[in-house]
């Protein structure tokens, strides 16, 4: 039997509170301000989004709108929606409600199904669900039953369940409910658990007949511990704790002999039991804000960890044990206190992510050359008054942050980096730039804002690939003419400089979207600036421009246009407000 399915829009806000949409299955409505519209909705785009309605549920799809499509205040792309969802196009919010109905009343016997209705029995029935969505399930008793699919139920209340059998997943999400139904600690087949946001200051003792949960969520709630009975749950491999206010662990957790995903972020956690050196099998540690001066040392045993995150601690110093953690791939050391690192982070060569942002170190090790495997490498918001020349050893690294150091010059070594993508270098204290940076080929995103550089060496414009270039504040006089050859970038800031003028090439920026003058000395614009079809955004603001050329009327696609403290006459301000409608003027 194939329960009669359909769902209901209802608008929460605006002049047409209340007003109800009903979606059947197997149509498509689509969502925006035109009167052609299946659902027309205010201050949206002509054709802002569409919901797909399929057998057994809906799908709601951005169709490329400009301010997006949000549910339950998450932006989305694409998402299967469920009951108690709040969609909001533009400024109109609205609750989407599935119905159900049944033709056999309120028993259902022996039935192939594809949907669960509230208040029925249901005996030795087959369930085939939707697997993307979670099901509401309340005053439900099921019995003898087995569930074909992966079951994610969002709610139990009133629920029974006697003798069935789950061939796949069977997920359980209590997360901001007021009360968790009892049932739940029943419900042996469990493998994944989330009771997120739920003010939990305990846990009860029967967590522990939950044998076969796998996945285990008690972030962001209340705990200060947790139940010895945790170390019952053989079967689990990830585990998250973070958001709580727990100050130790049971020494029982080293009982999670198949635990590989450990989060313990943002708690009160000084110290760890020493049983939580037997989890061989943790991969992934996750100890965030939890502020030791110092590193518990049981972390030093996990000897199979590819991932580790210590970032916001208070960590002042960081054991030559680190260089035992042989299989790191990705180590997060941001946000502590650190002045140096031990010579043995060179021993780390697995090691693809480095993240040391925000401490104060004030030099790196020259072992730093042996991580020959990294690919990102984050050492901005440092005291870095230079680079060890062996970081030209790391040929694989395409990520490269030094901004906000003390950088006076760049090691030559840097450019032997030919595989850089991105490099951050704003906030140092830059005088020049070597000729020697058009070898790095790769350069997508150079940040060089904030600097002292009163001239770019021409190789520069040999960065064909460049798409993101951040020259602000500094100290520029002129744009050369060859700028034109950075045929790929879409973003150039140059604003705080001393721009006199624009060279007559900067039309040929094309792929130009956002252009950034704003704080120089310009008092008129080439008339080539009209050919930037593609520009959304252009700041103009802070220079001694008297008139705009006829051009920038071309640039239909604008959305803000900066002309704030400059001269130009009220009559020109007007003029641009009627020959670009759709722009933003400031």
């Amino acid at each position: 039997m194939l329960q009669k399915y359909q769902a209901v829009l209802i608008e929460q806000n605006g002049p047409n509170k209340g007003k109800k949409y009903t979606l059947s299955p197997n149509q498509d409505y689509v969502v925006g301000r035109k009167d052609s519209c299946d659902i027309q909705v205010k201050h949206t785009d002509r054709r802002h989004c569409i919901i797909r309605g399929k057998q057994t549920y809906f799908l709601v799809e951005d169709a490329e709108s400009t301010c997006g499509v949000y549910v339950n205040n998450r932006t989305v792309i694409s998402k299967v929606l469920e009951s108690g969802d709040i969609v909001k196009f533009a400024q109109t919010k609205m609750l989407f409600e599935e119905q159900y109905s049944s033709d056999e009343g309120k028993k259902v016997k022996g039935k192939t199904l594809e949907a669960i209705v509230n208040g029925t029995e249901y005996d030795g029935c087959a369930f085939y669900l939707e697997e993307k969505k979670g099901y509401t399930a309340v005053e439900c008793h099921f019995t003898n039953c087995s569930f074909r699919s992966s079951l994610t139920l969002n709610e139990i209340k009133g629920c029974k369940f006697s003798n069935c059998g789950f061939s796949k997943e069977f997920r359980l999400r209590l997360s901001n409910k007021e009360k968790i139904s009892g049932e739940a600690w029943k419900l042996i087949n469990l493998t994944h658990l989330e009771l997120c946001y739920l003010q939990l200051t305990a846990l009860p003792n029967e967590i522990g007949q939950l044998k076969n949960l796998t996945h285990l969520d008690l972030s962001e709630n209340k705990l200060t511990e947790l139940p010895t009975e945790i170390g019952q749950l053989k079967n689990l491999t990830t585990l998250h704790l973070n958001t709580n206010q727990l100050t130790e662990l049971p020494t029982e957790i080293g009982q999670l002999k198949n635990l590989t995903t450990l989060y313990l972020d943002i708690n009160q956690l000084t110290e760890l039991p020493k049983e939580t050196g037997q989890l061989q099998k943790l991969t992934k540690l996750s100890f965030v804000g939890n502020f030791p001066a110092e590193l518990p040392k049981e972390i030093y045993q996990l000897k199979y960890l590819t991932h580790l995150d210590l970032s916001m601690n208070q960590l002042q110093e960081l054991s030559k044990e680190i260089g035992q953690l042989k299989h790191l791939t990705h180590l997060d050391l941001s946000e502590n206190q650190l002045t140096e690192l031990p010579t043995e982070i060179g021993q780390l060569e697995n090691l693809t992510h480095l993240y040391l942002s925000e401490n104060q170190l004030t030099e790196l090790p020259t072992e730093i050359g042996q991580l020959e495997n990294l690919i990102h490498l984050d050492l901005s918001e440092n005291q870095l008054t230079e680079l060890p020349t062996e970081i030209g050893q790391l040929e694989n690294l395409t990520h490269l942050y030094l901004s906000e150091n003390q950088l006076r010059e760049l090691p030559e070594q840097i450019y032997q980096l030919k595989n850089l993508t991105h490099l951050g270098l704003y906030k140092n204290q830059l005088q020049e730039l070597s000729k020697e940076i058009g070898q790095l080929k790769h350069l997508t995103d150079l940040y060089l804002s904030t600097n002292q550089l009163t001239e770019l060496p021409e190789q520069i414009y040999q960065l064909k690939n460049l798409t993101h270039l951040n020259l602000s504040t500094n100290q520029l006089t002129e744009l050369p003419e060859q700028i034109y050859q950075l045929k790929n970038l879409t973003h150039l800031n140059l604003s705080t400089n001393q721009l006199t003028e624009l060279p007559t090439e900067i039309g040929q920026l094309e792929n130009l979207t956002l252009l950034y003058l704003s704080t120089n000395q310009l008092t008129e614009l080439p008339t080539e600036i009209g050919q930037l079809e593609n520009l959304i955004v252009l700041n103009l603001s802070k220079n001694q421009l008297r008139e705009l050329p006829e051009q920038i009327y071309q640039l239909k696609n604008l959305t803000y246009l900066g002309l704030y403290k400059n001269e130009l006459t009220n009559f020109q301000k007007e003029q641009v407000n009627e020959l670009l409608p759709n722009c933003k003027i400031n």
